[in-house]
């Protein structure tokens, strides 16, 4: 099997990155930020959110070999607690509201491309959600469906050399 070379990775935020602390929740992560702002003048983050910190120093890791990405939705990615954690890591945060469209849509795609100046088989695109990376594929990235993280670094080191 033919390895693929990449320069850039681009990670889905939401339920990858960040996750809820109340694993029962089922909603959005920016729908139980909304919740909490109009519930309460100020939350403490941390009691309800948590950092996905194994695939956070996995990144850290891989920053002086890819140009690293986040692509989400909402703005929970904003937040001051956020950014702390996340600036010194990515290089660029996208989000839906950029576009003007969702990740389901193939454009959404080709403006991350257009803005990173990189071709499309060099990049790779880490979601949880299939009908994203459907989108994302129909774009020409290369994609990997999140869904824990011992099973996105096996993937990772197997088909494309990233450990």
């Amino acid at each position: 099997m033919e390895l693929i070379k990449i320069t850039t990775i681009i990670s889905d935020f939401s339920r990858v990155i960040l996750n809820v602390r109340n694993k029962a929740y089922k909603g959005t992560l920016n729908g139980l930020h909304y919740e909490l702002s109009e519930k309460y003048f100020k939350y403490n983050f941390y009691d309800y959110f948590v950092f996905n910190e194994e695939l956070l120093n996995f990144y850290k890791s891989q920053k002086p070999k890819y140009s690293l990405n986040i692509y989400t939705t909402g703005v929970i990615q904003n937040l001051p607690e956020v950014r702390k954690v996340v600036s010194p890591i990515f290089d660029n945060i996208f989000a839906t509201i950029d576009f003007n469209t969702d990740k389901t849509k193939t454009v959404a795609y080709s403006y991350i491309l257009e803005r990173l100046q990189k071709p499309a088989g060099e990049i790779l695109f880490i979601d949880d959600q299939q009908e994203n990376i459907d989108a994302a594929v129909s774009a020409g990235l290369n994609c990997v469906r999140y869904t824990t993280n011992y099973e996105l670094f096996s993937i990772l080191k197997a088909k494309f050399n990233i450990c």
